[in-house]
């Protein structure tokens, strides 16, 4: 036998024979061709395909049916929610004319607390 003859299940990369690299595999399909790594990609498709699985239901599917008692705990979260947003935007608007009276007075910015000239993010304001 020669030394040349490919044995099956042997697949052998293209170049010099003096670069062969021989590697065995279990079926025919595989020993036409050495697997190819392509380079690594982070967050393509393919991996992601790979890490989650994918659901056939719908999204509408998975949420729960709604009741009356659970809008009207919705609906009055949101109002609890809103009236503190309200109240806290209050307070910014009472807190800004404070800081505006004195800069508007005869010393200008002397007239501020020592607190508010010490701070420098309210210097900015």
């Amino acid at each position: 036998m020669r030394s040349s003859t490919i044995v099956r299940s042997q697949t052998f990369s293209p170049g010099a024979r003096s670069q062969y690299v021989c590697r065995l595999y279990r079926s025919d399909s595989d020993s036409s061709t050495l697997p190819k790594k392509s380079p690594f990609i982070r967050n393509t498709l393919e991996r992601r395909t790979l890490r989650y699985k994918q659901s056939h239901r719908s999204s509408l599917a998975e949420q729960p049916t709604r009741t009356s008692l659970d809008l009207e705990l919705d609906l009055q979260a949101c109002r609890t929610r809103q009236r503190q947003l309200s109240e806290e935007l209050a307070t910014l608007r009472e807190l800004k004319l404070r800081l505006e009276e004195p800069m508007q007075g005869p010393r200008g910015p002397a007239d501020l607390p020592h607190w508010a000239l010490r701070d420098e993010h309210f210097r900015n304001l």
